[in-house]
């Protein structure tokens, strides 16, 4: 009840302003966003804002926050903060990951030690990205991976090369829900859990600052409400 009384008081808010007057917000999220909360977040702006302008853009972390050091964004979602002196950062929400694969290759009754996971393919994202970050410390000897790794830049992909029965993956369980009921996917029980993915929202902090600061209040909400709404062992805010 909180969550929804403050969308209805910042929903008022926001329809005070002058929405007459034309404006563009540039907005990058990665997959998980995309995949999850940034639907409603955009539904939600139109509905304030009749007349602004949204340009979505979905990438990587990496090409989000160069893209944010050079103009290009006013608010990003993503894995790494943009750092700088116009720029502020908080945390948006937090995924769990999971490990996960299909019926084919996994047991879901059975539990795997880190050894067992590391004698399978694993599928993630490519080096010079978070989630590989994330990944290679798991297994603490970087040349574990060296022989059986598949790498894509999109999580669409993963997900597919998941069902497919290519290998096994840690992945935001928000991400899979659908796969997961349909029994296409399962989680994998494991001795040592993945540690959760935070997202970072970092915005423009000196061009148009009082649409900005809406906006990121409208994140923040969106952001709350879709952990509302989906298992808490899932996502969750701050």
């Amino acid at each position: 009840m909180a969550i929804l009384s403050s969308y209805k008081n910042l929903k008022h808010g926001l329809s005070d302003e002058q929405t007459h007057t034309h404006r563009v917000v540039r907005i990058g999220a990665i997959d998980s966003i995309s995949s999850t909360w940034m639907t409603p977040f955009v539904e939600r702006l139109h509905e304030s804002f009749p007349t602004l302008k949204i340009e979505l853009t979905v990438e990587g972390t990496k090409s989000l926050v160069e893209g944010m050091n050079k103009g290009e964004f006013d608010v990003i979602f993503a894995l790494d903060p943009a750092i700088g002196n116009t720029f502020r950062s908080f945390t948006s929400c937090i995924l769990q990951m999971t490990w996960a694969g299909s019926p084919r290759i996994i047991n879901p009754d059975r539990t795997y030690s880190v050894d067992d996971l590391a004698s399978m393919p694993i599928i993630t994202f490519p080096k010079d990205t978070p989630p590989y970050r994330m990944i290679a410390p798991y297994f603490q000897d970087e040349q574990v991976l060296a022989g059986k790794l598949t790498s894509s830049n999109s999580l669409y992909s993963i997900i597919n090369l998941l069902i497919d029965g290519f290998g096994v993956a840690a992945i935001p369980s928000v991400t899979i829900m659908r796969e997961l009921n349909m029994g296409l996917l399962h989680p994998i029980r494991v001795t040592k859990r993945f540690p959760p993915m935070p997202i970072v929202g970092t915005y423009q902090a000196t061009t148009d600052v009082d649409l900005i600061r809406r906006v990121v209040e409208q994140s923040q909400m969106s952001a709350a409400l879709f952990c509302a709404s989906v298992d808490p062992s899932m996502a969750w805010v701050d």
